[in-house]
């Protein structure tokens, strides 16, 4: 009988593992709910939010995005477009603000970038045009 539990969370840009859980609180549609090791299999799918792992007497908190969340044979996975860690709730949210305004800026460039392109393309279809 496993007396703990592996927590594995996959998006598109990491894996991270998490070992020697004792318990983990989740929340689908229906509510939040517990696994705790030896657990039945259990698939539910996630909503946006927090993930608690009690890991001894300490906890590390994770947000994600939702997703598939399927536990089997002491170990559960999470598969979401994107999650975070953070030993502490405060450091989740400051974390998550970050990333925020770097994604915000991201777009931003890539919005930037694409209208220049349309440009260039439209200016270079009309100069093609004209040599026709």
């Amino acid at each position: 009988m496993n007396q703990s539990l592996i927590l594995r969370c996959l998006d598109d840009r990491k894996v991270l593992e998490i070992s020697g859980l004792s318990a983990l609180s989740a929340s689908d549609a229906s509510g939040q709910f517990s696994v705790l090791p030896a657990h039945a299999p259990l698939f539910a799918l996630l909503i946006p939010g927090l993930v608690v792992c009690k890991i001894g007497d300490k906890h590390t908190y994770l947000a994600t995005a939702g997703g598939p969340f399927i536990c089997r044979d002491g170990m559960v996975n999470i598969i979401s477009t994107r999650f975070v860690q953070a030993d502490a709730p405060e450091d989740l949210s400051l974390t998550l603000k970050a990333m925020q305004v770097e994604e915000g800026s991201t777009r931003l460039s890539h919005h930037l970038h694409v209208t220049e392109l349309s440009r260039t393309l439209i200016k270079r279809l009309k100069e093609w045009q004209e040599l026709r």
